[in-house]
């Protein structure tokens, strides 16, 4: 999960981040509990952070409505700045035709899901050189191509995590460790090492 370390702050990206990390860890529901990861601490600790951001932004701990989306409703106000904003954008990127009933822009959960789908697959992409210490030939110049593209990926992964994280978080809350901590039982520890310690 990426903490803005300078700042010490979380926000609905991190959230994002987090659960889609944690997926490709682990892409069954069903072993994201406690007992599962109690002998795995970076795995444990991650799933603590997303649990208490989950609590933050008062997402409710059902995995499966989040990635549908089901836990949005399109009705309330807080998105009605976020519907008229994607409106606009796609008015102008594709001209009147795009515009639609408004019944359409109600589909706030179906374009979650979708843009999380989305996402998810992009952090497979991301992961293609995950493990590999040392190559040599074809297989250095494979992954230094798949390098160079990913590079492309995540200097422009806010064209897909903004939309979502403004669906997580209409009023973009941002929370600082210290807040998560206290309140909301975030694990502030340096993670990194961690993983470093498990690798």
């Amino acid at each position: 999960m990426v903490v803005n370390q300078d700042l010490r702050t979380v926000s609905a990206v991190d959230l994002l981040r987090g659960f889609v990390e944690l997926r490709i860890m682990a892409p069954y529901f069903e072993l994201w509990t406690e007992k599962t990861f109690r002998d795995n601490p970076p795995r444990l600790i991650r799933l603590r952070r997303l649990r208490a951001l989950f609590r933050a932004y008062h997402v409710p701990w059902h995995l499966e409505e989040f990635v549908s989306g089901a836990f949005l409703d399109p009705d309330d106000p807080r998105y009605a700045d976020l519907l008229a904003a994607m409106e606009s954008t796609l008015t102008a990127k594709v001209g009147k035709a795009a515009r639609a009933p408004r019944a359409v822009w109600r589909d706030l959960p179906s374009l979650f899901e979708r843009l999380l789908r989305y996402r998810e697959s992009l952090e497979r992409s991301l992961c293609f050189s995950d493990g590999v210490l040392l190559a040599s030939g074809l297989s250095a110049y494979a992954h230094n191509t798949a390098g160079e593209m990913n590079r492309v990926i995540t200097d422009n992964l806010a064209i897909v995590e903004g939309p979502l994280a403004a669906c997580i978080s209409p009023a973009a809350k941002v929370f600082s460790i210290d807040q998560m901590a206290l309140e909301f039982g975030y694990p502030a520890v340096d993670l990194g090492a961690i993983d470093v310690k498990w690798f």
